[in-house]
């Protein structure tokens, strides 16, 4: 057994290369000639983000190293994280049609954060015989992160699909709670005889939205949003914490089988706990101007009329067919909102992969001889073969270079499988 203390400091410069300074792009002028114009905005005063670093870890074997396990639990502190912010709309350089393309905006040092958790790892000699041999290696990971501060009381990092606040993880989804559609008259006017108040509609110049089939109101069809704080109307304060794309566990299990001269690996890895927020199928799902006919749009909200002689604009005579869809309807108006952020498109991200399996053959030495060559292994290896999820998409292993747009999944090229065959030679 071994017990191991560690500390350490580090320095890191956060950002882009050379974020302190601003940098230009060329662009060609009305009279032919070319202009620099700025691209990205540069700070001065940007410092490097220091991080904290402790752990303690133990170390053991057992039955003559046929049994050994490491165990680390660390705590990370980071102060001065450098990250982008976001330009205000009223700077007028965030849109497209400036130049040299929307003005980057600067990296600022914002905060404070810390990640704490522990990595397990045991390994074992299963079967160790003559001819054939059995190890395995599993990994299980476990991280909590935490924003401690930022550069301003009552300061946010606000995303269009999550929100970051002290005492929470960075780039938690954020935004409204769907609780069905606008399918009958009592979810309008309501039933006073039976106790049952008008679901609550999104207002404007801080009156409810009119209900009325015509644009500019809300509809049959129009999702219902879930009146979290309950005063009757849906704001900005009615949205909440969706989950976070920071899995509570991520796992990896590898196994080694050799027989005689033939090799075999196996390695899985896991993810379990975390949230994926699904845009490809907020788009797909989206009856508004959707021309490509995704199946997933069969179960829009469909009207239907009590009297078929009767007014399609009579909000006693409508009513939604499949009451109990989440998809709205084919109205082209979004008055509603329908397309805000909202926990119908976060789905769980947890997968077990199958990463990679390969098999590989050594030519005995006394063979080798014969060819003067000193060793010679083939091998043929497969990547990505499976993997188990409910996630709906293509792919749940989602990559991120930036924290704060972890999880979302907008399109990404799936991780492609791949085989592959090769050859180790030695002279």
């Amino acid at each position: 057994m071994k017990l191991r203390l560690g500390y350490g400091l580090t320095n890191r410069a956060g950002g882009r290369n050379y974020a302190y300074s601003s940098t230009l792009n060329s662009v060609t002028t009305g009279f032919g000639g070319v202009a620099l114009l700025n691209n990205e905005i540069g700070n001065p005063d940007l410092k490097w983000e220091q991080t904290n670093y402790s752990n303690i870890g133990l170390d053991g074997a057992f039955f003559n190293w046929r049994l050994s396990f490491s165990v680390d639990f660390y705590l990370r502190r980071t102060d001065d994280l450098a990250m982008l912010i976001s330009l205000p709309m009223y700077s007028g350089t965030t849109v497209a049609s400036w130049p040299p393309g929307p003005l980057k905006a600067p990296y600022v040092n914002i905060g404070s954060m810390e990640n704490k958790g522990f990595d397990f790892r045991i390994s074992s000699t299963n079967i160790s015989g003559k001819d054939f041999t059995w190890k395995t290696d599993l990994t299980v990971s476990h991280n909590e992160n935490k924003v401690i501060k930022l550069n301003a009381e009552g300061a946010s990092i606000d995303r269009t699909y999550s929100k970051t606040i002290p005492g929470r993880s960075m780039g938690e989804f954020y935004g409204y709670v769907v609780e069905g559609v606008f399918a009958t008259p009592v979810d309008f006017l309501g039933d006073e005889a039976n106790g049952i108040a008008p679901h609550a509609r999104p207002v404007r110049n801080g009156e409810p939205i009119p209900v009325a089939n015509a644009s500019g109101s809300i509809w049959y069809g129009d999702l219902k949003f879930k009146d979290v704080n309950g005063d009757g109307i849906i704001d900005e304060r009615d949205q909440e914490y969706l989950g976070s794309p920071i899995p509570m566990v991520q796992l990896g299990l590898s196994n080694t089988f050799t027989y005689k001269n033939f090799d075999l690996s196996i390695f899985f890895n896991s993810s379990y706990g975390n949230k994926i927020y699904n845009v490809t199928r907020k788009r797909h799902e989206d009856p508004q101007g959707n021309t490509a006919y995704f199946v997933g749009l069969n179960d829009y909200a469909k009207l239907g009329l009590v009297d078929p002689e009767g007014s399609a604009s009579d909000i006693n005579n409508v009513y939604v067919i499949n009451a109990d869809t989440k998809l709205f309807g084919l109205r082209n108006d979004h008055t509603n909102g329908n397309d805000r952020v909202t926990d119908q498109y976060i789905e769980d991200g947890s997968f077990i992969k199958c990463k990679s399996v390969s098999l590989g053959y050594t030519f005995s030495s006394s063979l080798l001889q014969k060819i003067h060559v000193s060793s010679l292994r083939i091998y043929t290896t497969a990547t990505n073969l499976f993997t188990i999820t409910n996630y709906s998409g293509m792919d749940p292993e989602i990559g991120s270079w930036d924290p704060l747009s972890a999880g979302i999944d907008d399109g990404y090229y799936p991780q492609p499988r791949v085989f592959t065959f090769g050859v180790n030679l030695s002279l």
